[in-house]
């Protein structure tokens, strides 16, 4: 058993979690797993979006204020600015796990949406690929 800290919106959090050695020989902490914390992290998955989220439309030092504004613990800007460091990383490795299904094995990503109509630019000009409504 070991006990750990995290950083929630609202203050520390410690809890005890239990350590198991899996066959590799390899330590796995399952609560951790489970709950999707990340191994050596101090901000717990909720304050890691919201200072994500905060990071990216105000000031560094203003959004941990506003992330933490009922925490008695102090968050500087440079965790903010790492914070979106790691989301940068995360998404540029998202974006190259895409690329490479996409383009290895042929799977499309899922999109919010699909087009109804199509265009194709030649040469400046707009060809739309579907003949328009109402023309035989």
């Amino acid at each position: 058993m070991r006990s750990r800290t995290l950083l929630t919106e609202f203050g520390d959090v410690t809890y005890r979690r239990r350590i198991y050695i899996d066959e590799c020989g390899d330590r796995r902490t399952l609560l951790d797993e489970i709950l999707a914390i990340r191994p050596r992290k101090r901000l717990s998955p909720g304050a890691f979006e919201a200072l994500a989220y905060f990071g990216g439309e105000i000031p560094y030092a203003r959004a941990a204020k506003t992330a933490f504004r009922h925490c008695q613990t102090t968050i500087t800007a440079m965790t903010t600015l790492s914070t979106l460091r790691e989301v940068g990383r995360l998404l540029e490795d998202k974006a190259k796990e895409d690329r490479r299904s996409l383009f290895e094995y042929g799977v499309l990503p899922d999109a919010p949406h699909s087009p109804e109509t199509l265009f194709i630019k030649a040469d400046g000009i707009w060809i739309p690929t579907q003949k328009a409504t109402g023309v035989v």
